[in-house]
């Protein structure tokens, strides 16, 4: 028997489907409407002051900062002064226009039907936009007006009630929001709440449910794939909204799901609290399924960090399905930040969060989204068609990064000391995703990469780079990796997935009945070995959750040599 794998779990997302309202990008002015109606333009060249100080790096009380007689807000002028990552990227619908441009991106509509949108995306990753967070203690008072996203929703569903039971409870724990800056709330009560809560991740049913009428129900086609979803399978229908779709039940419950659910539970919290708030959607750069847009990403990306950041967000699912709507925005200091869990201020690069994010959407509640009508029915039949021939419904058309002509060699945000960022391809690019430390390439569930990040992270900060098993993956890590690199293969039979390719089998480091059996028994099995001039470590446990244990306990990870 051929070995199957768990799939790699990355339900991170839901699309809110809407048809897409494009952006407006006239002459000189910064690309579409702002939530914030007055955000200072002191210079009048369509780029408010917060934005060119810590997102373009040019003078904001000066329009023309290079002195070309070209405005700081023409669409490629406002890149000359710093880092910069463009790319046009085909994404299904929905997407909003309207919610697009933020503190972290410009977008524009270049081409749309009925099928998809084409964008082109600009993103600027050396931002330093959460070291400018400040609270603001007035923010009741301030942010009273902003009521579309104050009021309840269908799942956001806060009342008085529940607002009484959690002021109680929060000054059980000492915590009065009445005292603290907007910034310290959404800080401490997204910890707190998070920490009074349990999370099921393994439920993710929010994908398969419709609002008919404005109330819930599973989609008509969807129900097979709902209940696989549960997070009981004993559950009714109504019991699986109440511990993940609906804010004040799962308030009550102290249950919450994966990160859509997580999202429409801090959002009901939030803003019973009074702090607007709103669900924002976001995606790779790049569908890590598809090796070709792997490639173009290695290839159009020359700052070194931001090359790896990109690479292992977007290959780290694999063959799944990614997206993330973990993040909410919420109003503080007088502008929408991100927030993500606990994290106030999250970046667009991260590489444990999709790499480099790209937002293609924002609403006020789920019920707003349409998003079991195809992106939980393309995910439930496993659909695919010509437009997007691989795992996700969006792909990546061309990216490229940019260096300003005018940006300053010693800005505080570079990552690199000696990085030269006015040089269009640095020496440091040739290292070929800083793949010069220990590298391990781990293949397998998405829980359990995630452990073995952190099992490298304690031998030194090894390198992690994650896939699945897939013919297309196998042939990426054979030509990314290097002679000596070690392979991890984590397998659990809870969770079935692709066999691995017969191709490939010679990774192996013993017969897959051998480890099945092995398995079935409800034994682990750990064994290392060689194979094509790469360091193999096979991990196998009956369940993701003892293969995470296992992961941490055995001894067959190699330290981190440069540590020795």
């Amino acid at each position: 028997m051929k070995p199957h794998l768990s799939p790699v779990c990355v339900f991170l997302a839901a699309f809110a489907l809407a048809w897409i309202d494009p952006p407006n990008h006239a002459g000189d002015a910064r690309a579409g409407p702002r939530e914030e109606e007055t955000d200072p333009d002191s210079d009048g060249d369509g780029l408010p002051d917060f934005q060119e100080l810590l997102k373009y790096h040019t003078d904001p009380k000066n329009k023309d900062t290079a002195g070309k007689g070209v405005s700081d807000g023409q669409w490629e002028q406002r890149r000359e002064f710093t880092y910069s990552v463009r790319a046009v990227i085909r994404v299904m619908r929905p997407c909003n226009g309207k919610a697009l441009d933020d503190d972290y991106q410009d977008v524009r509509v270049l081409s749309e039907n009925k099928e998809y949108v084409e964008l082109e995306v600009v993103v600027y990753p050396l931002n330093s936009n959460a070291d400018a967070i400040e609270g603001n203690r007035n923010w009741k008072k301030d942010c009273a007006g902003m009521k579309e996203y104050l009021s309840p929703g269908i799942t956001t569903n806060w009342d008085e009630e529940m607002r009484t039971d959690l002021l109680r409870e929060l000054a059980q724990d000492g915590i009065d929001p009445d005292t603290l800056t907007d910034k310290q709330v959404v800080e401490q009560v997204s910890r707190w709440l998070l920490r009074r809560s349990r999370c099921l991740s393994h439920m993710f049913c929010t994908l398969y449910v419709a609002f008919p009428n404005g109330k819930p129900a599973v989609l008509p086609g969807l129900e097979q794939a709902f209940e696989q979803k549960k997070g009981d399978p004993n559950w009714t229908v109504q019991q699986e909204f109440e511990h993940e779709l609906f804010g004040k039940e799962m308030f009550a419950s102290k249950t919450y799901g994966t990160c859509t659910s997580t999202a429409i539970y801090q959002t009901t919290v939030l803003r019973a609290l009074g702090i607007p708030t709103r669900i924002i959607l976001c995606i790779p750069l790049a569908d890590g399924s598809d090796p070709a847009q792997v490639e173009m990403v290695d290839k159009g990306l020359t700052h070194p960090r931001v090359r790896r950041d990109a690479l292992q967000g977007a290959t780290v699912g694999g063959d799944s399905f990614v997206s993330h709507t973990t993040f909410c925005e919420v109003f503080v200091g007088g502008r929408w930040r991100r927030l993500n869990f606990t994290m106030l201020g999250q970046n667009a690069l991260d590489r444990n969060y999709l790499g480099l994010m790209i937002k293609v959407h924002a609403f006020k509640d789920l019920s707003e989204a349409n998003l079991a009508a195809t992106w939980g029915v393309r995910y439930a039949k496993r659909l695919r068609d010509d437009v997007f021939k691989h795992n996700n419904p969006y792909c990546l058309l061309s990216v490229s990064d940019h260096f300003g002509g005018s940006a300053s060699t010693t800005n505080p945000l570079a990552w690199q000391k000696n990085e030269q960022p006015r040089r269009p391809n640095p020496p440091e690019a040739k290292e070929h995703m800083g793949l010069r430390r220990p590298t391990w390439f781990g293949v397998g569930p998405r829980s359990a990469y995630n452990e073995l990040v952190k099992a490298a992270k304690s031998r030194g900060g090894i390198d992690v780079y994650g896939y699945s098993h897939s013919a297309e993956h196998y042939r990426t890590i054979l030509s990314k990796s290097q002679p000596g690199s070690t392979i991890v293969l984590l397998f659990s039979l809870d969770l079935r997935d692709k066999d691995v390719p017969r191709e490939y089998q010679d990774l192996l480091p013993m017969p897959w009945a051998e480890i099945e059996a092995a398995l079935k028994e409800g034994k682990t099995v750990q064994r290392a070995g060689k194979a094509r001039k790469r360091e193999i470590v096979l991990l196998a446990a009956p369940t993701e959750s003892q293969l995470n244990k296992l992961i941490h306990s055995t001894r067959l990870l190699p330290p981190n040599r440069r540590n020795k």
